[in-house]
């Protein structure tokens, strides 16, 4: 039986490094993503080997991957638009901010505010 793990691989300013989110602590490094996965496999193979011999269960591979996309200009996010001065952003506490200045404002009748609650 195979298990298919998610690798997540970052570059870093000389080279490159990568992890498995579900398996803790297991971490490679290298100059290449060729030689990252090359060694990520045998990292793999090593430490759920090592899981094995303490007695530890493999865990399900749970983790996934997606991306977002922005609008950039000239490799910065584009700020919000003047006209959405009136425009305010709550959080799950119910705080809210208007994205002209960060003034907080308290709704404490708000729906929302009292459906979070």
């Amino acid at each position: 039986m195979n298990i298919k793990y998610l690798i997540v691989i970052e570059k870093a300013e000389h080279n490159y490094s990568a992890y498995i989110p579900d398996l803790p602590g297991c971490i490679v490094t290298g100059k290449t993503i060729p030689e990252i996965r090359d060694m990520m496999d045998k990292a793999v193979k090593m430490h759920l080997e090592g899981m094995r011999e303490d007695g530890e269960p493999i865990p399900e591979p749970s983790s996934i991957a997606d991306y977002i996309e922005i609008a950039v200009y000239n490799r910065s996010v584009e700020p919000i638009p003047t006209e959405t001065e009136d425009f305010l952003v709550i959080d799950l506490y119910g705080d809210c901010t208007t994205t002209k200045n960060d003034d907080k404002i308290n709704l404490p009748d708000s729906p929302l505010v009292s459906n979070l609650e």
